[in-house]
């Protein structure tokens, strides 16, 4: 009978079964997230191997959540994959459940694609539905200056370890080991920085669409400030990936399209009014 196994950050074989196993499923590796050497004593990987692959893995990450500004403990499950020849055997299900069992007191979540939505109410999580933040902005955009960040920038470093601006709706207050995955993978061409408000923004533009991935800053900073300064030309509407009250901006909301995936709960209450910061999420 396979076994569940605790993975080790310092265990490069490990690691390296770990890459093959996300490049098999998702088409991706932590190689890069690997190489900054963000993965930390909150992240934590229940594997079961044979014979040098793991066949299936369920990580988590312990977090300290702000919803409605209280802060909860929870952990966020991800990376959660199984080999192709391997499916159809249970073995999700048993790491699952092991990772349930061993942390039943606390509250956790998790965000699935179409294919599994009617996998995860078996252990009790529910599927909560999400919200997009936009605006519409009375004036195009009309670009700006500000200067782009490197991934080695130490101005950089310090915002994402030094962040101080959160939603009081729905945020992550230790979320900087995943906010790096998500730099490195798939925004180090995108990170723009305001110096006088010592504040990083990540956005793509896309058509006249501008999304706004983050702001990252260690002072209050207002909508108002950022958006005539970001090198943007023709948006006229800006979707948040995050709840954006803490900018101080009228913003609207409509139903999600999952952008994030689908968010499932067991023992934690979202409001109705929730976009979970997708730069938190794993």
């Amino acid at each position: 009978m396979y076994q569940v196994t605790q993975g080790q950050r310092d265990d490069e074989a490990y690691k390296g079964m770990m890459n093959t196993l996300m490049a098999r499923v998702f088409g991706f590796t932590f190689e890069k997230w690997y190489a900054l050497n963000k993965w930390d004593e909150r992240y934590e990987c229940y594997s079961i191997i044979d014979s040098g692959r793991i066949l299936s893995n369920v990580s988590l990450t312990k977090m300290t959540l702000l919803v409605g500004g209280k802060p909860i403990k929870a952990i966020q499950l991800g990376a959660i994959a199984t080999l192709p020849g391997y499916r159809g055997q249970g073995l999700s299900r048993r790491i699952m459940e092991y990772v349930l069992a061993k942390y039943q007191e606390t509250p956790a979540f998790l965000f699935a694609n179409r294919s599994v939505l009617d996998f995860y109410p078996k252990f009790g999580f529910k599927l909560v539905g999400e919200v997009q933040p936009y605006l519409k902005l009375e004036h195009p955009l009309r670009g700006g200056y500000c200067a782009n960040l490197s991934l080695d920038s130490p101005t950089l470093s310090r915002l994402v370890e030094e962040r101080s601006r959160f939603s009081n709706i729905v945020d992550v207050i230790d979320a900087d080991s995943i906010n790096w995955f998500h730099i490195v993978m798939e925004f180090e061409d995108d990170i723009y920085y305001l110096p006088h408000l010592d504040t990083a923004i990540i956005a793509v533009q896309e058509e006249s669409t501008l999304y706004v991935y983050d702001v990252i800053s260690t002072r209050n900073v207002r909508w108002e400030d950022i958006y005539r300064c970001l090198p943007f030309i023709g948006c006229d509407i800006v979707e948040f990936a995050f709840m954006p009250d803490a900018l101080g901006c009228d913003y609207n909301t409509c139903p999600d399209g999952q952008g994030n995936g689908h968010l499932f709960s067991r023992g934690l209450e979202f409001s109705a009014d929730t976009r979970f910061p997708y730069m938190a999420t794993t």
